[in-house]
């Protein structure tokens, strides 16, 4: 307390000096004003004067001239600069040297003047810069004096909380409003440091999901949001697509989801890109509801929304979004303090989104391999992909989980590329040997993905990446019962993602085409998936993969050949 209030003292007693030294300037630059307007109809009477005179002598008979010359005398402008009786006005105009004398005294007495007045500036602005210089000084003590009233502050305060820790009394409350201002405010600083730092420590080999949750726990610190998201742009087909979402609630269901796309001139992301907008507050979601991914914020309960664009340069990479249930909630404080986290973060964002571009193009790369030389299209491995990663949501997986399934589940096949085509391209049924070398696809595609980890440090993300995808290129043939391949193992052995998979690639080689047969309904397909339960797949997966039968439908008719 004794500190708060020496504290008080000191600013105040600044305040007071820096006031000080304010109206002092003031009264200084009005006294230079002065002078320059005093100057200045100086100039004008003598620039008049000399008119006059050198009119006389060139007209010394000219008595209206004179007269004027001795009136302009007599009204004794300069005020004691230059003063004449009347007898002497009219000597003076009697005779040209003494005309010449008098032009010559006026001209030196401007001179003089201007001088004077020049003086007079530039001692003012040598004052000014002292008296800047000084405020300047006693701002920087004020700063060192808080610093170290704060230090001072914060040992007495862990001081008085040990006491109170093994003393069981109360800390005494704050007495005045100052103290608990000075408290929050140092407090603050202290965090927005901590956030800088922690910020810049986050490695370049995190994930979009962890980047996401990362940043998701230290803002809600600094910004009031109840969710926290990220989109990037695809500039080839003019899309935004929804990254993962942090929340501070957990209860709340999700309904913008990864991997939502929308035209980016469906919203109005893109007038902030054309205008330069620095970060969006929306008040009030429901006036834009007519956007889809508004409509689905409004579905989780979302009223404001606060938005600020990743650059890279000229280029931008996407958006941030901090979403409350509140409204209104967001100020141009707020605005200005998300911009400045994300300005910090742009680089790390940009890095973490060409990995995983880099992972999506090289599991995009095998599966045109893949196509080449099968007969499935590339449809088939699209809705697998859906369908393993709308039942990797349902089971509440792990958002990183979610994305390597639905990257890599297209590549369970890829091992068919050491098949001899007369094999993999025959129109009918296979031969036993046939059938034995179908079935080392699993073994070639193992192969491959584990050369692939050797090349890739340990724990980087390519490596944790093809880890998953060879769980699933290894599993994806084995049996609930045990009677797979290669194998044989049953029930829990085998991978969740090899589980997954072995559901979605079998259900949509149900509904498809294949040389061996013509392609069943969608209808029969679920049936037989049912009656499956239990001794190819893992019967709580077909029940939920059941239940989500208007979803796989959806995906079903939409990806239809």
């Amino acid at each position: 307390m004794i500190l708060m209030r020496s504290f008080e003292q000191i600013y105040r007693r600044i305040g007071n000096l820096k006031i000080a030294l304010t109206v002092t300037l003031l009264f200084t630059c009005a006294f230079a004003l002065w002078e320059i307007i005093t100057l200045r109809e100086l100039n004008s009477y003598i620039t008049e004067t000399l008119q006059l005179v050198n009119q006389i002598i060139l007209n010394p008979e000219e008595p209206i001239l004179i007269e004027r010359l001795q009136e302009m005398i007599r009204q004794r402008r300069f005020e004691g600069s230059f003063t004449l009786t009347n007898s002497a006005s009219e000597r003076l105009v009697a005779s040209r040297d003494s005309l010449r004398s008098f032009a010559q005294y006026l001209q030196n007495l401007r001179t003089k003047e201007l001088n004077h007045v020049t003086q007079i500036i530039f001692w003012v602005l040598g004052f000014s810069l002292c008296l800047l210089a000084a405020e300047f000084l006693f701002s920087r003590m004020l700063i060192k004096t808080i610093r170290s009233e704060r230090k001072r502050t914060e040992d007495l305060l862990k001081g008085l909380e040990d006491v109170s820790r093994f003393k069981n009394i109360e800390l005494p409350a704050p007495l005045f409003r100052e103290e608990t201002y000075y408290f929050a405010w140092a407090k603050q600083i202290q965090h927005n440091m901590d956030l800088v730092r922690m910020l810049s420590t986050i490695p370049l080999t995190a994930t979009i999901e962890d980047f996401i949750h990362e940043i998701g726990k230290q803002l809600a610190h600094v910004l009031p949001f109840h969710r926290f998201s990220m989109a990037f742009i695809d500039e080839e087909a003019k899309k935004i697509t929804a990254e993962t979402a942090y929340f501070i609630d957990s209860s709340i269901r999700m309904c913008l989801k990864p991997g939502f796309s929308q035209a980016i001139t469906e919203t109005s992301l893109h007038e902030m890109i054309e205008k330069g907008v620095p970060y969006r507050i929306i008040h009030n979601l429901e006036d834009r509801k007519n956007s889809e991914s508004t409509r689905l914020l409004l579905e989780e309960g979302m009223k404001s929304n606060l938005t600020v664009p990743l650059f890279l340069g000229a280029r931008c990479l996407g958006f941030m979004f901090l979403s409350s249930k509140e409204t209104p909630i967001y100020t141009d404080a707020h605005g200005e303090l998300f911009s400045f986290i994300c300005k910090l973060l742009e680089k790390q964002v940009f890095y973490s989104y060409l990995i995983q571009e880099a992972i999506s193009q090289f599991g995009g790369g095998f599966v045109n391999l893949v196509e080449f030389k099968d007969n499935e299209t590339g449809n088939h491995v699209k809705r697998v992909a859906w369908y393993a990663r709308l039942l990797a949501e349902k089971l509440d997986l792990h958002p990183k989980q979610i994305r390597i399934i639905y990257q890599f589940s297209p590549l369970h096949d890829i091992g068919k590329v050491a098949i001899p085509d007369r094999i993999l391209q025959k129109p009918g049924p296979l031969s036993p040997e046939e059938w034995e070398t179908m079935k080392r696809h699993v073994t070639y595609g193992e192969q491959v993905l584990g050369k692939l980890i050797e090349q890739n440090p340990k724990g980087s993300l390519y490596a944790q990446s093809l880890t998953s995808a060879l769980r699933m290129i290894a599993d994806h043939h084995e049996r609930w019962d045990g009677t797979g391949y290669p194998r044989g193992k049953k029930n829990e052995e085998i991978s969740l993602e090899g589980r997954i998979l072995s559901l979605a690639d079998n259900f949509d080689a149900l509904t498809t085409v294949r040389p061996y047969k013509p392609a069943f309904s969608f209808e029969k397909s679920l049936r037989i998936i049912e009656q499956s339960k239990e001794s190819q797949f893992d019967p709580y997966l077909v029940e939920l993969f059941i239940s989500l039968r208007k979803e796989i439908e959806n995906i079903y008719e939409k990806l239809k050949d």
